[in-house]
């Protein structure tokens, strides 16, 4: 048996050496283990392991750190342990001297890692494993040593929303693999310990539905919309009430996965559209989109004719990643060049993402487009389910339609991508370079609410030496003159005196956004627009609902910030929210951070903490949305 330690931190701290309990028995010494141990085979210098160890080290801190490891020693050294194996010391710092798979930290992060690659790849059963081995790991709240040090803090964090995170992951999992009643007492679990998670209610309302547990799944509805207003002040977010509709009508897509012949469930949910091929679905969905005005974004359209020039000119591989707010113009966009392609004779395949949903959406629009004519159903069920186990004739088939023709496939909202449609992207992008023949891969347009892109597919777009054509747009809001172009033209009025200056509030609220002025124009009616912007014209339902997905999206703690901020005004401090929100303001600048990335706010650039709503949208919604209650214990806090 050799020397070599083992670390569980995941829970209470216990040390093995060479197979042996061994035992700690100072909290600094357990400290010092524990830091060093989460970076376990690397060298910490001393410096660096007092700032993890104190948020502002003492005078003698150096003392300090040589007493802890002298007594940690000694204790080793009397239990008959060699603590160098432990905490050895190297000329700059100490290092715990052992792989990282003897800590469990860094175990727990391998297998989840191990079981996100195995769902992307289409395989559940094996997911669900590997997350459930990496569940397992925790005995309890972990860290404990540290808890009341920097890195500990920082990494305690990390790991509790890493292990929330697997939970959800693998819920998913178990609904997909068809077990909603063991998703049912595992959720329920996994609520006592947070109860704010909607995506858990989510789960919940899906796997008590697929039970035959109809009225219990609208229950946990009113269970959740009562929670969030009493501690939150809000309503459920579009998901939860989009679930509640569907529940209430049994809508068949809530039904779960259909039977399995190779683990991946069929849906049919295609559209395609090209020359000849008698299927006139994304057709439709293109010429909808068309009827809809692409205003500006000419750089944007000769940088995506470029790209798709070369992926049909060369017979490659390539992929359009076009990002943006809601209603900036991404879908219209993609649809332009969908167009001009099926002109030039390619197959144009259009899917939509949507929370669960699986490879069926791609897959079976190839299939009813390349698939002969006398082929039977079984052979578009074989090739539909070849998500998972890319059987030697289900991947023949899907070829041969390639090899076909020139093709285009956007995706859009990939956000929600599952799992096993990743899988079938990377299969039909990720391909050893040289091919041995010309093939005329997917051109794939992602149409994405914002970075990052699902897990699986972020690393592929940016190896440009597996995919030969990339481009990525970040659309951002139309320019002045195109905005109110768009916002006149949908009224019928000219720009001129004397609409100018409500226009002119209708674009400022708005941010330029052109789905949202066309919201508001249809909203507004024709004709001139009373001024005084959003606030007299109100929030369109559709910008209402896009506004509140991103809310939902934020975790339970940022979106009751995002609250009290609403209440002090579209633009405030910091400062003024923490004392509104009784916190501190450390925490709520963590918050605002988080709604900054889902495009919530807008940073100043002021050094007095600065904020504000990204547009009158974004606050009139969320302020909207605050309960009465909740209101005026903010205005009381703020002395209103």
């Amino acid at each position: 048996m050799d020397g070599t330690a083992a670390i569980r931190l995941l829970g209470p701290f216990e040390l093995e050496v060479g197979g042996r309990p061994a035992e700690v028995r100072s909290t600094g010494g357990r400290a010092v283990v524990a830091a060093l141990a989460l970076r376990a085979g690397a060298v910490v210098p001393l410096e660096r392991l007092a700032h993890d160890l104190w948020d502002e080290p003492p005078p003698n801190w150096r003392k300090n750190l040589h007493v802890r490891v002298s007594r940690l020693r000694r204790s080793l050294d009397e239990q008959g342990v060699d603590a160098a194996a432990v905490v050895d010391t190297r000329s700059d710092g100490y290092v715990v001297p052992v792989a990282h798979d003897r800590v469990d930290v860094s175990r727990f992060d391998a297998l989840v890692s191990r079981g996100r690659d195995l769902a992307e790849q289409g395989d559940p059963g094996a997911a669900h494993e590997v997350l459930a081995a990496a569940l397992a790991l925790f005995r309890g709240e972990p860290l404990g040593d540290l808890a009341d040090a920097p890195a500990g803090r920082a990494e305690i964090r990390r790991l509790g929303e890493a292990r929330a995170a697997t939970v959800d992951l693998d819920h998913d999992l178990l609904l997909e693999l068809g077990r909603p009643e063991a998703v049912v007492g595992g959720v329920e679990a996994a609520l006592a310990e947070d109860p704010l998670r909607e995506r858990r209610w989510a789960q919940l309302m899906v796997a008590l539905y697929r039970s035959g547990r109809q009225s219990d799944a609208l229950r946990a509805f009113q269970r959740a919309r009562a929670l969030l207003g009493e501690e939150l002040g809000i309503e459920p977010g579009p998901e939860l009430r989009r679930l509640e509709a569907a529940v209430l009508v049994q809508d068949p897509l809530l039904d779960g996965p259909a039977p399995r012949r190779h683990g991946v469930p069929v849906d049919a949910a295609a559209a395609a559209v090209g020359p000849g091929t008698g299927v006139d679905a994304a057709s439709a969905w293109v010429e909808r989109q068309r009827a809809l005005p692409l205003v500006g974004r000419r750089g944007e359209r000769d940088l995506l004719r470029a790209a798709w020039r070369r992926v049909s000119g060369e017979r490659v591989g390539g992929v359009a990643w076009i990002t943006g707010d809601p209603g900036v113009g991404k879908t219209r966009l993609a649809a332009e060049l969908a167009a001009e392609a099926a002109e030039d004779g390619a197959l144009v395949l259009a899917a939509r993402c949507v929370p669960g949903s699986g490879t069926g959406t791609i897959l079976a629009a190839a299939a009813a487009l390349g698939v002969p004519e006398q082929s039977d159903a079984g052979d578009l069920d074989l090739l539909s389910s070849a998500g998972l186990t890319w059987t030697a004739g289900a991947v023949e088939r899907l070829e041969a339609v390639l090899r076909e023709r020139p093709v285009v496939l956007v995706l859009d909202d990939v956000q929600w991508a599952a799992p096993d449609v990743v899988g079938v992207l990377r299969h039909l992008l990720d391909r050893p370079l040289p091919l041995p023949e010309p093939v005329p891969l997917l051109g794939v347009l992602l149409v994405q609410a914002g970075p990052p892109l699902p897990p699986g597919l972020s690393g592929l777009v940016g190896d440009t030496g597996r995919v030969p054509v990339q481009l990525r747009l970040d659309l951002g809001p139309l320019d002045d003159e195109d905005a109110l172009d768009l916002l006149a033209g949908r009224l019928g009025l000219p720009r001129g005196a004397p609409s100018l200056p409500a226009l002119i509030d209708l674009v400022r609220d708005t941010a330029g956004n052109p789905g949202r002025l066309v919201q508001v124009a249809e909203r507004a009616g024709p004709g001139p627009p009373p001024p005084g912007g959003l606030a007299v014209v109100g929030v369109p339902p559709v910008i209402e609902a896009g506004v509140a997905d991103r809310l939902a999206l934020l975790s339970p703690p940022a979106r009751r910030v995002v609250a009290v901020a609403a209440v002090v005004g579209p633009s405030f401090l910091a400062s003024d929210v923490a004392v509104a929100a009784d916190l501190d303001v450390d925490g709520v600048v963590d918050a605002l951070e988080e709604a900054t990335a889902a495009r919530l706010l807008d940073v100043g650039e002021a050094v007095d903490g600065g904020w504000s709503f990204a547009s009158a949208a974004e606050h009139l919604v969320v302020a909207g949305r605050v309960s009465p209650a909740r209101r005026a214990l903010v205005e009381s806090r703020l002395g209103r």
